[in-house]
């Protein structure tokens, strides 16, 4: 299988986005522009894990659930287990920045079993989805994406055009449930996008578009003929096109959502086969090993910035060094402190906790007289 670095190198673009939104969101930085654009980085994500999975999987044509299951568990769980953790022993209970729980179904255990089991993103309900580390409910969403492969693996190469019509149908059936509840409302309350944003069955249309855009990829890769102009003109004609889309997206956004997400989810994945391609230079750049390293530990960036930033805002006022800082340099110590924590839970958690989950799953499946799983990597 060949390994499509350039793609690695894309994901911490896409995180360095999702931090850059809630840092002007979190801490009114001016000099961070305002941008709908933001909000396609998590997208991102899901048209990058189809895309991928496909790459990994594709060719065999179907996949064993038990033991595709237990890799993706492996993959995601110990790092959102730790951050977890991490909000729940940093952050006060209450406040702007602090754990939000309710009673009830809303309580603190009931909200903590859906959260570790990676179930929160299922509620509709804010309070639920967002609980203890808020970006985690995408973690929850693709877990649940993952679900969705093995039925959306088989015959694809022939039988995408009813995939992506079934899935693009969900969406807008979800959106147009969101249109009975209101725009805004209280974290115990359903608004309008309470089935289309968190709502996993709403990101399947954009995981399903990242496989078929692999289907495009895997047929179109050997016909791009050799040589570095063909290559490059190649990189260079998809770039065009994905910005042009993106920023007709970009300016739908508020006028037809539906529209601006069809629009950035077909823009993102021109630029995923084009970029997997390879032999131009953008692609050659995106190989560059520290940025691919940057790729490898952006999950871990994903899953950890939040929690820091919460946190500095809750003891900020305690530590006059804290007090300080303003503006790009508060900005840098976030980003920087973010990079560090994302380094140390990639080498500390992320790699040993998912050798040690997979080695826990082969032992069990020996035990039983079949073979171990091989770790996904």
């Amino acid at each position: 299988m060949i390994y499509l670095a350039p793609l690695t190198s894309l994901r911490f673009f896409a995180a360095a986005m999702v931090v850059l939104m809630h840092a002007r969101s979190m801490f009114k930085f001016e000099f961070i522009g305002e941008s709908d654009l933001y909000a396609f980085a998590v997208p991102f994500f899901f048209v990058l894990s189809g895309f991928i999975l496909m790459h990994r999987y594709g060719s065999g044509g179907s996949i064993k659930f038990g033991d595709f299951m237990k890799a993706r568990f492996s993959r995601l769980w110990p790092a959102h287990l730790f951050w977890t953790l991490a909000a729940i022993i940093l952050l006060p209970i209450g406040g702007a920045a602090g754990i939000r729980v309710g009673e009830g179904v809303f309580g603190w255990w009931p909200t903590l079993g859906l959260n570790l089991s990676l179930l929160h993103a299922w509620s509709p309900f804010r309070l639920h989805s967002y609980s203890f580390n808020g970006v985690s409910w995408s973690i929850s969403t693709e877990m649940m994406l993952y679900c969705f492969f093995p039925i959306l693996l088989p015959g694809i190469k022939k039988n995408w055009p009813w995939k992506i019509l079934a899935t693009l149908s969900l969406l807008v059936a979800l959106t147009w449930v969101g249109t009975f509840f209101p725009e805004k409302s209280s974290a115990k309350n359903l608004n309008s996008t309470s089935f289309s944003y968190t709502f996993p069955l709403a990101r399947v249309f954009e995981f399903c578009v990242g496989m078929v855009a692999w289907v495009f990829w895997d047929s179109l890769r050997m016909k791009v003929k050799e040589g570095v102009y063909n290559r490059n003109a190649f990189e260079l004609a998809a770039f065009v096109v994905f910005l042009l889309v993106i920023l007709v997206a970009d300016y739908y956004y508020h006028k037809a959502l539906l529209v601006a997400q069809v629009l950035a989810y077909c823009a993102l994945a021109v630029l995923l086969v084009s970029i997997a391609t390879g032999g131009g230079c953008i692609s050659k750049i995106l190989s560059f090993r520290p940025l691919v390293y940057l790729g490898e530990i952006s999950f871990s960036l994903y899953l950890s910035h939040q929690v820091i930033m919460r946190c500095i805002i809750s003891v900020r006022g305690d530590y006059p060094l804290l007090k300080q800082l303003d503006g790009v340099g508060l900005f840098v110590f976030i980003f920087c402190v973010s990079l560090a924590a994302s380094i140390i839970t990639f080498h500390l958690i992320e790699g040993p906790c998912r050798k040690m989950l997979m080695k826990a799953f082969s032992y069990r499946k020996d035990d039983g007289g079949t073979p171990p799983v091989a770790i996904y990597k």
